[in-house]
Formats: C-alpha cells, sequence, structure tokens
C-alpha cells in the first residue's frame, strides 16, 4: 500500500508543471521583494491533498488527485461522541471490537475525485438501527489505526508554527491533516466519505548561490499558525484566534485533544518557520518548498520571507587557531506587499512566490566555483578528521570492556549523520559510523539495521555540466571472527553506489565480491558522465524498502573530480598491507615491556563458581598486521590467559588456534588473565608474554604473581568413622564420633531439647560416596528437619548445624576459606540448603549453592572476604523451606553434607 504523502510530489510539480514560461512574475511594491505568483484556488474547494497534478499553462487552478492504494483510518462513532462497537460472530462466540481500522482507497489513478468507498471490510459493520457518524483522518505521517491513537472529531496543531520539510523525499512533516464526515445506517452498504482541507499552502521557489537550513514566513497582522499544543475545534468548526477555550465546546459534538480553561485564549501568530532536513544549496534552477498557513487576507498584505543559513568557518586574523571556528547563523530578508485585486489565500488554495537571487555572500559563504577545469577536485576526504576529534571519553583505540567491543569498535560517531551533513553531505537511513581505525573511516550499513546511504550532492558544480571522475577505497564488511553472512543472515558486503539527478539514474553498480579478503581494502575508480548541480552521488544500498538486499561495507580517501582522462576500475585493485605495527598497548610498553600484577590467591568467583569477566586483571593492543601471542609452557597451571576477546565471550573462531590473527585489522584486542591457582610456593613467580609478528617482538607483558601468605587450617571434620547404623545428634557425641581429630569439640555449638538431642539432625551412614573430590566416605551430616520460610518462631529448636570461629584465629584474616560436600535426594522444589557466616560486626553474608543434578555429591569451594574488624564469627548450615507461589517448599530430610574444612589466610 502507499502511504499518504501530502507533498510527495511538490517538487515534481514546480520542475514538470511551473515552468519559468508556465509561471508569469508578479512585482511586489517596488523596492520591497522579488515576485510572487498567485495561481488562484484548486479545482474543487473539498478537493484532497495527497498528490498535486500538472499545471496547465493559463489556468488559474491546480488539480490535486487522489489515487488509489491510498490509506485512510477510518473511524464510527454515536451522536454523543462515543466510539461505537461492532460485533462478530466466531466458533468460540461473540467478540467485540472499536469501529476504528484503516482502508485503502479502491479510486481510479489519476483521479480527482474526493469520494472514498469502504464496504464492511474486516466485519467493519454498523450495529442494526444505528446511526453513526463515520470520520476519517489521515496525515503526512502514516495513519495509525489504533483507536486510543486519533480523535477524529479535533484537530491538534492544525498548522504548526515550527514545521520541517524532507529535501531528500520532498515530503513535509506534522503540518496538515485530512478530514472527512459522513452518516451511515446498518442499511448502508458503503460509505462515500467527503474529503476537506482547512488550510493554505505556500509555494516558496528559491534560487541563488547561497546555501540554507531554514525559512521563516511572515504575514503582518494575520494569523499563520496556531502556537504548539493548542486546541482547535473540528474541522467544521474553526474559532478565529481570541475565542475563548470555553467557546470551542460542543460546536458540533466536537471533542478535544487537549483540554483548555475557560479563560484561555486562542493565540494566533504571524510567523511559520519550516526547518530543512539537510542543508539545501540553491542554484540558478528554481527549488519549491511547501510551507502550511491558515487562510488570510491577500491585497494588501505584506509578507516577509526570511532564510537561514551557516557562514562559512574562518580562523583569526594571524591564522593561529587550531580549529576553525563558525560564527552565529546568518539570514537574508525578501518582503513584498502582495498586489492589489490578488484572491484571499483561502482553504485548498495555494500560492506560489518566486524568490529569486539569495545570494552566498549575505549569508557570509564563498560563492560557488563556475569555472570548472579537467582534474579540478569536487570533493575530497580521507576521513582524518574522525580520528583528530576524538572524544577524550573513549580509548582511542575503542571501549576496554571486551563485551562492548565490536568489530572496528574504535567508534568516534556511533551515528554520523549530523556530522557528516555539517561538512556538506546528506545521509539517509540508520547506520553511517564514523570509525578511528585507518586514520578514519566510515561504516556503511548495518546487518541488524539495514541499509543507509552516504550522499555528495554536486550542487558545487553550480551552472557546470559534464563528466566527473570518483575515486576511493573500499573494504566489505565481515564479523568480528574475518566471515561473511551467514546461512540464515540478509547482508552481503558489496558496495552498493549510484549516481541519480532529478530521479533518474545516471549509474548504478555493485562493487566488489563476497569472497574478497577479510578486512583489506581495495581501490576503484568510477566515471559518470552528464552530472549538473542537480546530480546526487550515493553510495549505500536501498533505503527505502527494508526488505532490499542489505549492502554493509567501509569506505575511506574518498575525491570527486571533474574526469581528466581517466580509466573506470570497477573490479578493485588490491591495497597491499603495511607491515605489522604496534598501534598500541595497554599497560603501555616501558622499555619494551608492560608489568602487570595479578592476585597471589586463585579467583573462585561468586558461590556459583561465576566468574565476573570485567574485574579480572587485563592487557590490551593493536596491531596494523598479522600478530600472535606467544605464552610461556608451564603458564597454563597457575594462569589462564584468555584468548584475545573481539566481541563477546562466545568467540566461535578456530579454537585451536585463537591466539592467532591473520588478518592484522587494527582492532582492539584484550586478553583478560583468571589465577587459576593459589601461590604457595613461597616465592613470587612470572610469566613473560610475547605480541609477535613473524620473528619480530612487537610488544611483552610481564605477568607476576607474588606469594601468598600462609593459609592455615582452623577446622576439618568429616562426621565420624562410617557408622554401622544411623544415629541422632546428641550432647554426649565425642570428637571422634563427630570426626573432626584434634581440634576442639567446643567449636560446635548446637541447639538441643530437654533430652539432649537435637532433632534436627543426623549422622547418617546412607548415601556415603566419593563421587566428590576430597570425601572422606566416613559418614555424613543429615538435616532431616528445616527452618520455615518465614523463619524460627519463639521457642523453636534451631536446626542447624554451626561452628563458632574464635577471635584469635579470624581477627587478622582476610580471606576465609569454606569448602564442603553437598547431596540432595531432589536438586529443585525441595527448598535449600544455606550456609551463613555470621560476623561479630552483625553482618552475614549467605551462601546458597545450586547442585546440578539430584542424588550426587557436589564439592563447593567458597573463599569469602572478611570484613575489618571483625573480632569473631561463625558459620552456620541449615535446611531452609522456600516459599512458592502455590505454598511453601519442604526442604526437611532432603541435604546432607560431608567433609566440611575451614581455613584462613591473610592475604
Amino acid at each position: 500500500m502507499k502511504k499518504i504523502i501530502l507533498f510527495a510530489s511538490l517538487c515534481a510539480l514546480a520542475l514538470a508543471g511551473c515552468t519559468k514560461e508556465a509561471v508569469e512574475d508578479k512585482q511586489g511594491t517596488e523596492g520591497q521583494g522579488k515576485s510572487i505568483t498567485i495561481l488562484g484556488t484548486l479545482d474543487d474547494s473539498n478537493a484532497t491533498r495527497v498528490e498535486i497534478g500538472d499545471y496547465t499553462a493559463g489556468d488559474t487552478t491546480v488539480p490535486l488527485l487522489w489515487t488509489s492504494d491510498d490509506q485512510i483510518v477510518v473511524g464510527a462513532y454515536d451522536s454523543e461522541g462515543n466510539l461505537l462497537q461492532g460485533e462478530k460472530e466466531n466458533s468460540w462466540g461473540t467478540t467485540t471490537y472499536d469501529l476504528f481500522d484503516s482502508f485503502t482507497a479502491t479510486t481510479e489513478t489519476p483521479s480527482t475525485t474526493t469520494d472514498f468507498l469502504y464496504a464492511g471490510y474486516n466485519g467493519f459493520q454498523i450495529p442494526a438501527d444505528v446511526t453513526a457518524d463515520i470520520y476519517a483522518l489521515s496525515r503526512n505521517t502514516p495513519p495509525t489505526a489504533m483507536s486510543f491513537a486519533t480523535d477524529f472529531k479535533a484537530i491538534e496543531d492544525p498548522v504548526k508554527r515550527n514545521q520541517s520539510y524532507n529535501i531528500l523525499y520532498n515530503t513535509a512533516a506534522d503540518i496538515m491533516f485530512l478530514t472527512a464526515h459522513a452518516t451511515a445506517t446498518s442499511t448502508d452498504n458503503t460509505v462515500e466519505l467527503q474529503f476537506s482541507n482547512a488550510f493554505t499552502t505556500l509555494m516558496l521557489g528559491l534560487k541563488g548561490s547561497a546555501k540554507i537550513d531554514s525559512v521563516v514566513v511572515k504575514a503582518a497582522g494575520q494569523t499563520l499558525s496556531y502556537p504548539e499544543g493548542a486546541v482547535t475545534a473540528n474541522v467544521f468548526a474553526r474559532p478565529e484566534p481570541g475565542t475563548k477555550g470555553s467557546a470551542l465546546l460542543a460546536s458540533q459534538g466536537g471533542s478535544f485533544i487537549n483540554d483548555m480553561k475557560d479563560d484561555a485564549l486562542v493565540a494566533g501568530s504571524e510567523d511559520v518557520r519550516l526547518t530543512l532536513s539537510n542543508t539545501l544549496a540553491l542554484t540558478p534552477t528554481t527549488q519549491w518548498i511547501p510551507v502550511m498557513v491558515m487562510p488570510f487576507t491577500g491585497a494588501g498584505t505584506e509578507l516577509t520571507i526570511t532564510v537561514y543559513g551557516k557562514p562559512d568557518a574562518t580562523t583569526t586574523a594571524d591564522d593561529t587557531t587550531e580549529e576553525p571556528t563558525a560564527p552565529a547563523v546568518m539570514s537574508a530578508t525578501r518582503t513584498l506587499t502582495i498586489p492589489a485585486g490578488t484572491a484571499d489565500f483561502t482553504s485548498n488554495s495555494i500560492a506560489y512566490i518566486s524568490v529569486k537571487d539569495i545570494e552566498a555572500s549575505e549569508l557570509g559563504q564563498a560563492a560557488p566555483k563556475t569555472e570548472w577545469q579537467a582534474g579540478d577536485i569536487i570533493l575530497e576526504d580521507d576521513f582524518a578528521w574522525i580520528s583528530e576529534s576524538w572524544s577524550d571519553q573513549y580509548d582511542k583505540y575503542g571501549w576496554t570492556d571486551p563485551y562492548t567491543n565490536p568489530l572496528y569498535s574504535t567508534y568516534n560517531y556511533y551515528n554520523a549523520g549530523e556530522t557528516l551533513a555539517s561538512r556538506g553531505y546528506l545521509y539517509d537511513g540508520y547506520n553511517l559510523n564514523a570509525l578511528n581505525s585507518y586514520n578514519g573511516m566510515l561504516q556503511i550499513g548495518s546487518p541488524d539495521n539495514g541499509n543507509s546511504n552516504l550522499i555528495i550532492p554536486m550542487s558545487p558544480l553550480f551552472t557546470y555540466t559534464g563528466d566527473v571522475v570518483v575515486t576511493f577505497r573500499a573494504a566489505s564488511y565481515f564479523t568480528q571472527y574475518g566471515t561473511g553472512a551467514g546461512e540464515y543472515e540478509s547482508w552481503d558486503g558489496l558496495v552498493a553506489f549510484k549516481a541519480t539527478k532529478n530521479g533518474t539514474t545516471l549509474k548504478e553498480v555493485e562493487l566488489g565480491a563476497n569472497n574478497t579478503d577479510p578486512f583489506t581494502w581495495y581501490e576503484y575508480t568510477l566515471l559518470i558522465e552528464d552530472v549538473d548541480a542537480d546530480t546526487k552521488l550515493v553510495f549505500g544500498g536501498d533505503v527505502a524498502n527494508y526488505d532490499a538486499p542489505r549492502h554493509i561495507f567501509y569506505i575511506d580517501n574518498l575525491k570527486v573530480s571533474i574526469a581528466n582522462g581517466e580509466t573506470e576500475n570497477t573490479v578493485g585493485t588490491k591495497v597491499a598491507a603495511e607491515p605489522a605495527e604496534l598501534l598500541f598497548s595497554t599497560p603501555e610498553q616501558v622499555e619494551g615491556k608492560a608489568t602487570i600484577e595479578v592476585s597471589a590467591v586463585e579467583e573462585l568467583g561468586d558461590a556459583y563458581g561465576n566468574i565476573d569477566q570485567t574485574t579480572l586483571p587485563k592487557f590490551s593492543f593493536a596491531v596494523s598486521g598479522p600478530w600472535e601471542l606467544v605464552i610461556p609452557e608451564g603458564t597454563e597451571q597457575w594462569l589462564k590467559v584468555n584468548p584475545p576477546q573481539w566481541s563477546g565471550w562466545d568467540d566461535p573462531r578456530d579454537k585451536t588456534d585463537r591466539m592467532n590473527d591473520p588478518y592484522g585489522n587494527q582492532m582492539t584486542s584484550i586478553c583478560t588473565m583468571q589465577v587459576i591457582e593459589d601461590n604457595d610456593t613461597g616465592a613470587a613467580r612470572t610469566a613473560t608474554i610475547q605480541l609477535k609478528s613473524g620473528e619480530t617482538v612487537l610488544a611483552t607483558y610481564e605477568i607476576t604473581q607474588p606469594a601468598a601468605d600462609p593459609k592455615t587450617e582452623i577446622y576439618n571434620v568429616d562426621f565420624g568413622p562410617r557408622p554401622e547404623a544411623d544415629f541422632d545428634v546428641t550432647d554426649q557425641l565425642t570428637a571422634e564420633q563427630w570426626g573432626i581429630g584434634d581440634y576442639e569439640l567446643s567449636f560446635i555449638n548446637l541447639a538441643y531439647n530437654t533430652e539432649g538431642i537435637n532433632p534436627g539432625m543426623q549422622i547418617s551412614r546412607s548415601g556415603v560416596s566419593k563421587d566428590y573430590d576430597a570425601a572422606s566416605g566416613e559418614g555424613n551430616l543429615y538435616f532431616i528437619n528445616a527452618v520455615p520460610a518465614a523463619g524460627l518462631a519463639d521457642g523453636d529448636l534451631d536446626p542447624s548445624f554451626v561452628i563458632e570461629i574464635p577471635e584469635a584465629t579470624i581477627s587478622n584474616a582476610t580471606y576465609l576459606y569454606i569448602n564442603f560436600g553437598l547431596w540432595g535426594r531432589a536438586n529443585y522444589d525441595k527448598g535449600n540448603l544455606v550456609m551463613d557466616v555470621v560476623y561479630s560486626d552483625g553482618t552475614t553474608q549467605s551462601v546458597t549453592p545450586s547442585l546440578n543434578s539430584a542424588s550426587t555429591w557436589q564439592y563447593f569451594e567458597n573463599r569469602i572476604e572478611v570484613p575489618a574488624g571483625v573480632t569473631s564469627a561463625a558459620v552456620k548450615f541449615y535446611a531452609l523451606d522456600k516459599a512458592g507461589f502455590m505454598g511453601s517448599e519442604s526442604a526437611a530430610s532432603n541435604f546432607r553434607i560431608d567433609d566440611v574444612n575451614i581455613s584462613v589466610r591473610s592475604k
């Protein structure tokens, strides 16, 4: 379906229908302006504004065309303004829905008819015996078929004071509504909607040599627009400025999108500002731009048109300024008085106003070059400004977090469109990324977001027409792993280029191939004939069609010049790789090496063994050629050096050789390091890692692990010799029965009932296993009862196993090691086994281990940092019920522990 484009053909009309011969200039008051031409009203007071037809010389009207497949949103309301509900019978019963939907026009094309026919589409039927008011609405943006999104009986911001216009697509945005109304009953088969349009269009015809960004139109003493957010009555009763808000209500049963206080006035403004999507370079050919205004009196009205543009950047008189500085935006104004006898600017009227000779000098800009010779350069850009303007908030060669380190991760501008526009380019689509690699380059297109366009307007040619040559280097996009698109991906690395002029394609090519070498530049030369100021050179795929093939590539060293006998090269010449060079290293190489100290103790991660990769020690580098990392033999026993990360941690490169990069793509590579063994050797140990290219050493990283302080075991319990039968835990058990060896029995602190028994625990012979490291196989502690999910109530016996750690043992400790084996009859839906470390300062650290499978022993190692100032601690094991949506999950008789070992280390 074709979207409603209110002004899609305005420029086409201006160029095709309103030629210099067809439009007669009428001068305004002498000395005040250039010219104004009034063509009169449209052919029908209710004509739709969908497309503008051809102008016929001598006519006083211009037809506006309604075409087939245009979309309209339609809603049905009762006499009180309530949205009606329809009913639909289904196999499962009756469903109701809002009588609100989008429909497609079925008129002939082209047609000036204003009737829109629609017949019961998608069950859209008026309820029996009901008379409904049918409203329809559309605007320049696609209509939304959602009942909560639009009120058809009111107009919000009918003409905005601040408007915009896309010069690439010749479309205006958010400046006008189309409305329609009809009355229907359930007996009607179809509904005919007569569209109306309450506003006036001013077509500004601009020509000259200046580059402009916005235009302001002012009509002295008239009301051209309402302020943003103002409320007006429905389209059938538009209020005059100065009307009180209360007077707007109920004029014809209308409701309003924004409420107003009774004493609020509807204020009007004399001027309207139109901002252009991109800088518009004026030429000797008139370019037409639409501005929407409220109707106003014609004859005798003074009309002021002001254009704004950025002056050329300047430097100080002594030329010592490093960066050019641009003065404030400048403007040029034209004033005219509309001649006597001119008709009023009424609803559905269109006026053509020519503003000539807006010269570059008026806006502080250099005049366009008019004499061009063979070999003259029109544009040349090596994109070095990307690197030169690098933001200090980022590492110059990419972020240091490998999770956000994608291919060519040296973004300077994630979306560089606005920055490119300030340098004379146009842009379109989603992604145009400015990258710091290779001293500045552009990425055009994105696998995820589709095509984008870098557009080079040939407006600097001004009055010249001839052949131009375009030279550049390009590299096909590859993933961070040096591969092309996958089986289910819809992108390629082809370089898409076309040259267009006024809708006509002068040249279109696709360069490169998917089998080009990864991360490799190729140089191309293109020859384009018959180029003039209206020509645009476009790099990138089709941005208008989301389903079009996606072309993603890099571009650099761009030059456009007047042809001088060059030979076209569409095959591409491979650019030889430069010798490998270390672009940067973190930490910095000092006297040929960088020194990194890692932890003296093993990195264990959290209670589940998860390692936070971003907290690990790391080094990073970038190389302009092939490289490999050489790690000394034996290092893997105590230090795990993770392969250089390019993006994320699931790196699909060859797992057997991930320390090697054959491409040398300048991409930031980050190596994290994980200590996997405590250094209990009594002396520091070192691994010297070399970054090499061939036999050349580019960087050296000396990794040192200091000796750890001795680790002191303070408690070990294996729950006694294997018993002949299970027995309850009582206050009469001996150290031998507990299985604590030479440790003091007083370390154990349990609660007993009046019979001297802890009914929550049992030393058991069943379930003993050696399926985990260091298991004794001599018995285990079985948790028969559990702590309720809500906690123990007063008087409840605590079914916990508690080990007290005295001050002399923990007061100077940095790390507390608690290792134990765990077995569960079920590994889910049966609560949890919890280990708490309760410190003397009142704080608690909890560990809730997770079993991988049921009825299997699993060994857990926990290293916990001891808070400063702690004088004692208690380690507490207990089964804990879990509160669930359907009730509590009991942890009773599910968990066993064994081989509890506790040690401390000062650092």
